[in-house]
């Protein structure tokens, strides 16, 4: 069987999409195969592109998956899949060479109305997968149960990562790496595979694994004037938060705090908000501001993140980073959660810049490399 370029690699899940398909795009650059993700930016091996040029419509996504790979002659494209995107039906023209999952926690019951919805939309991508298409997943990771349902179903066997180095120090992190690894160990390993002739061998792989980085707004540190290291993350509901905390907790090694910012975007719904203050429990010191409020009211959206936990409130946001930071001593974490890379605010005046990385060097701050 003869392949068109490019393969795809469809990447769904609760946590995680935009760090595996950014390392798997990062890992098969760096290995000479012109790879690209797509999630809430586009990163290509030359330059960063606006998400917000992907054309509206269910053959958008399609048409600009043709006009990527002309443009930077690619071999593979790593997708974010979004349950949403599903649901409308909006991948109904894309066939993915290999879906990976990452987990399956509560998210998102306000777009689906209820959880039960949300996991029938993560499933419809085994409807998108080609033909002679391949399943990528940890068994272990949470709320995998329908997904190994789903596979059984189908007859579909499925390749676990596999456990190794990497040059991440949380173990989320590193979950993401080893996903990562074995979707590029998938690509080269297909059978029916004409389009990447050329065989990588895993040692290799695994040898360049060790160059990979976090995605920007993933984990991002930085270290402050006053010594405190500020994490940027896009963590943004229950689970993800849990992890970030629990994550950054373990590595610490002389009791340091962890703090946190908490913010929900417009349009999240109280029940979400309230498991996303539930889980910022964990931190030492909570902060509430605002993130994107859209038509909501932000100080409705902060009293509601706030009023169960007595969590103190600080707005705008670049004031409670500000007072996160100073609140806490050196080598204390700070985790600016939330946001992620995201570069623009949302609210009922319209859009501006804004960039929690830009607050932080307004601040002093350094990165971290």
């Amino acid at each position: 069987m003869t392949r068109s370029l490019p393969l795809l690699v469809g990447v769904t899940g609760t946590n995680g999409k935009t760090s595996v398909t950014t390392m798997l795009a990062s890992l098969l650059n760096k290995i000479g195969v012109p790879s690209a993700a797509i999630g809430q930016r586009v990163e290509t091996p030359i330059d960063v592109r606006d998400r917000a040029e992907i054309p509206a419509g269910v053959k958008g996504l399609p048409q600009y998956i043709s006009w990527l790979t002309q443009k930077y002659n690619l071999s593979v494209i790593a997708i974010e899949v979004y349950s949403a995107a599903l649901a409308k039906g909006l991948h109904e023209h894309v066939s993915y060479n290999v879906v990976a999952f990452t987990n399956i926690t509560e998210d998102h019951i306000n777009v689906h109305g209820s959880f039960d919805a949300y996991v029938h939309a993560k499933l419809r991508i085994f409807s998108h997968m080609a033909r002679d298409g391949s399943v990528v997943l940890d068994p272990s990771a949470e709320g995998m149960q329908p997904v190994l349902s789903r596979c059984d179903q189908l007859k579909l066997t499925y390749t676990t990562p596999k456990k190794h180095n990497t040059p991440f120090h949380l173990s989320y992190q590193q979950r993401n790496c080893h996903l990562a690894v074995a979707l590029a160990k998938q690509l080269f390993q297909s059978n029916n595979n004409s389009v990447l002739t050329e065989r990588v061998s895993y040692e290799h792989l695994l040898e360049k694994a060790m160059e990979l980085h976090s995605p920007p707004g993933r984990y991002e540190r930085w270290r402050m004037p006053n010594g405190v290291i500020a994490v940027v993350d896009f963590a943004h509901n229950s689970g993800g938060i849990t992890t970030v905390i629990d994550d950054t907790r373990k590595a610490l090694k002389n009791n340091e705090k962890v703090g946190f910012l908490l913010s929900s975007k417009g349009g999240w719904g109280e029940q979400k908000r309230a498991s996303m203050a539930c889980a910022a429990q964990r931190a030492d010191i909570v902060i509430v501001t605002d993130d994107d409020p859209r038509q909501e009211d932000p100080a409705i959206i902060r009293f509601q993140l706030a009023y169960a936990h007595g969590f103190q409130e600080y707005s705008p946001r670049s004031h409670a980073i500000y007072q996160l930071c100073s609140a806490m001593k050196k080598d204390d974490v700070a985790i600016i959660a939330g946001r992620g890379a995201d570069e623009r605010w949302e609210s009922v005046v319209g859009r501006y810049a804004y960039s929690d990385v830009r607050v932080l060097q307004q601040l002093g701050g350094v990165k971290i490399t």
